[in-house]
């Protein structure tokens, strides 16, 4: 072909003019390539540049194909057209443009085809043209179609798949021909085919998403368009299948599902109120809770699109201004922060609040909002703050000085009297923050540092110590103690000391008045062991020269008689006192005898049988009820106490029955106690109640005694460290009871 071919081009990339130009020109067709890329560009060089031939890229935005082949029509011109397209392109859009009146189309890739199909497109004659595909053609749309291409006969058997199905199965065309279409496919997706196909045999075209299992047993999700095929009587013969592959769409449209679904469960389970406003202040979404305290707050619902300003305008208009203004300045992008009162009755309400700016590219696009119920927290804080002020009052009122130290010893907070101290000591004022050695002047300050390490797990030390303060010695009772927090860790140390000069004085005036007690209970024992020791001998030779006298005044005169007779029993009734003396003195030195072990039955079986005629004689019934048995004391101590006790109870019987004594022994708080009870006469003691355990005390003279038995009794007990007590009505009977300390007790 000599004459050049005026080809108008419709070129997306500039450097494929050229690309058409060498195709053409190694073929030997000469050509004038006139490249366009606008509709207004191509109208013109239509009208004006007469070209015999038009190449479009399908791909140009705002003019593709269809387009311009629309536009050759409308202005009556009959100009073949033929299709430059990439790989990949959309079949049905090439089918599209083929039906539209296209002479071919070539992918960019086989180049080397467009020479025939230009020299095929000018030979045909202009009234004869006509869209005809050659099967070549065809199978290039078929077998490079972005889409996946199936046909099934009327059972749904696999006539035929393109590459592009093959590969979204993973299987070769062989291994998919003369297969179900249902063999691709779960059980559910195969019900739903089943049903289709019913549509298709009254061909109803549809377009649905349907999931196919690949070789490797992976899902791919399809768009699939499926229409049906019928012979030249209309006889169903099958279905055309056309797959879009959109399992990566899929992927990420189910991930945005659980991201979702995510960020929804979030927002409804946090304690805060969640809600987002466009630049128009509409909602547009919010949680269940936001709604609630809405409707609780204000009295309206809230629904997406609704206008926030225009809610709380009506409701308060105030309240309305403010939020306007509160967006606004949130609406420039500053993240408004705030706390909010509201009074219901007698309660307060506190919200916190958070409107934050949307941006998208520099550029605000609404807000979202966060509200959460502070009340709580206010609460608790004014609570602490009371507390707070409690304590401080009490730290400043205590009669302690207190510092609390952190770990480093650096002071936390201190009272006034820790000021006081510190200013009288060192001249210096605490300071929180500053060294707790800077409060205890430099002599102590290694004391400290020995101090806080000894005390750092936690453990307290407590002295005196004495201080010279202003020429005075001064006295302070001092406790350091390691602090742990919640989670047992090292928190810091608190010191507390109190200034007990006056208590010291007092314990050393004490101490001395302690002393001159002892000294002169001393000088008290050694007189009594001179009256009940030195004595005995004079009051000996008294009692003997008062017998002498008494047998000589026997031959003399009667007044000679009756003087012998006086001193006689004067003599005798200072000795019997002597003797009391030496009884008494005794308790005091048995006390340091060996303490042993005592069974109380076997002491009481001994009593029995040394009173045993006295006891068979008065008819004496002794009951015991021992819980404690045996028990750790002095033998000698616990004999006597109930030999009196005993021989008491009998003496002063009721003369009208017959005596029973009840002893029973138990523990309680870690003392032996023991209870000891008859039915005789009994004591007044609303009368005589502080005299009972005295020395020589006798309140029934119709019995003969000296008064000396409870004496003995209280003495012992109280020698043994122990109390006793009497419960007695007269004409009733009488009870004593015993407590002597632990060391009375058998351990384990």
């Amino acid at each position: 072909m000599s004459a050049k071919i005026k080809i108008l081009h419709i070129a997306y990339i500039a450097g494929d003019a050229m690309l058409v130009n060498n195709a053409l020109f190694s073929a030997g067709i000469f050509c004038d390539i006139r490249p366009v890329n606008t509709r207004q560009a191509y109208l013109d060089d239509l009208a004006n540049f007469s070209p015999g031939l038009i190449i479009a890229d399908d791909a140009l935005p705002g003019l593709n194909a269809l387009e311009a082949l629309s536009l050759i029509k409308e202005m009556g011109l009959s100009i073949p057209l033929i299709v430059l397209t990439e790989a990949g392109a959309h079949t049905s859009a090439i089918v599209q443009v083929i039906k539209q009146g296209a002479c071919d189309y070539i992918l960019k890739e086989d180049i080397d085809t467009l020479p025939g199909a230009v020299l095929a497109a000018l030979n045909k004659p202009a009234t004869a043209q006509k869209p005809v595909l050659t099967e070549h053609s065809y199978r290039q749309i078929v077998e490079t179609a972005q889409e996946g291409i199936w046909i099934l006969d009327d059972n749904l058997i696999t006539s035929f798949v393109n590459k592009k199905t093959c590969d979204l199965l993973g299987y070769p065309a062989e291994e998919i021909i003369g297969r179900s279409n249902l063999d691709f496919k779960d059980e559910a997706e195969r019900e739903r085919t089943i049903a289709r196909t019913g549509q298709r045999k009254l061909g109803i075209t549809e377009t649905h998403e349907s999931t196919f299992i690949t070789k490797a047993g992976e899902r791919v999700y399809c768009i699939v368009a499926t229409n049906g095929l019928f012979d030249a009587d209309g006889k169903y013969i099958g279905t055309l299948a056309m797959l879009t592959d959109i399992t990566e769409r899929k992927t990420h449209e189910n991930a945005l599902k659980r991201s979702e679904a995510n960020l929804s469960a979030i927002i409804e389970n946090t304690t805060d109120l969640v809600y987002s406003l466009d630049r128009d202040l509409k909602v547009i979404t919010y949680n269940q809770l936001f709604k609630n305290t809405i409707k609780h707050v204000y009295g309206f619902d809230i629904v997406t699109g609704a206008s926030t300003l225009d809610l709380i305008s009506n409701f308060d208009a105030e309240m309305g201004a403010k939020w306007k203004a509160i967006y606004a300045r949130a609406l420039n992008g500053e993240t408004q922060q705030f706390i909010n009162k509201y009074t219901f009755g007698p309660e307060h309400v506190y919200l916190s609040y958070s409107i934050n700016p949307i941006w998208e590219t520099d550029k605000v696009i609404g807000l979202s909002c966060f509200s959460r119920d502070i009340t709580k927290q206010k609460l608790d804080e004014a609570s602490i703050r009371k507390s707070e002020a409690s304590l401080r009052t009490i730290f400043n009122n205590t009669d302690r000085a207190s510092m609390l130290l952190d770990s480093n010893g650096s002071v936390v907070s201190f009272n006034n009297l820790a000021q006081k101290f510190s200013q009288d000591v060192t001249g210096n004022s605490i300071t929180e923050g500053s060294s707790v050695l800077d409060c205890v002047g430099g002599d102590w300050q290694d004391i400290v540092l020995d101090i806080l390490k000894n005390t750092k797990n936690g453990r307290a030390l407590h002295y005196e110590e004495s201080r010279e303060i202003n020429g005075a010695t001064r006295w302070f009772d001092v406790t350091w103690a390691g602090i742990k927090d919640r989670e047992y860790e090292d928190f810091g140390y608190i010191c507390t000391f109190r200034d007990i000069t006056d208590k010291k004085a007092l314990e050393i005036e004490r101490e001395q008045i302690t002393t001159d007690l002892l000294q002169r209970n001393k000088a008290l024992e050694q007189f009594t062991y001179i009256i009940s020791h030195n004595l005995r001998a004079p009051v000996a030779n008294i009692i003997g020269l008062s017998s002498l006298l008494a047998g000589i005044a026997s031959e003399g005169d009667e007044e000679t008689v009756q003087i012998s007779s006086s001193i006689s029993r004067s003599a005798d009734k200072l000795d019997e006192i002597i003797s009391d003396l030496n009884r008494v003195l005794q308790v005091s030195q048995v006390a340091n005898e060996n303490i042993e072990f005592i069974l109380i039955s076997q002491l009481l079986a001994d009593i029995k049988f040394s009173i045993g005629h006295l006891i068979e004689k008065e008819h004496v019934t002794l009951i015991t009820e021992l819980k404690q048995d045996e028990i750790r004391s002095l033998k000698s101590f616990i004999h006597s106490i109930f030999y009196n006790l005993i021989l008491n109870s009998i003496k002063y019987r009721n003369p009208r029955i017959d005596p029973v004594i009840t002893i029973k022994t138990a523990i309680a708080n870690g003392r032996l106690t023991i209870s000891y009870r008859d039915n005789g006469r009994g004591i007044d003691t609303s009368k005589y109640g502080n005299e009972i355990f005295g020395l020589y005390k006798r309140f029934d003279t119709s019995v003969e005694g000296k008064g000396m038995g409870l004496f003995m009794v209280k003495t012992q007990v109280e020698s043994l460290g122990g109390a006793i007590t009497i419960n007695s009505t007269l004409g009733q009977g009488t009870e004593f009871v015993l407590h002597l300390p632990q060391l009375q007790l058998i351990p384990g």
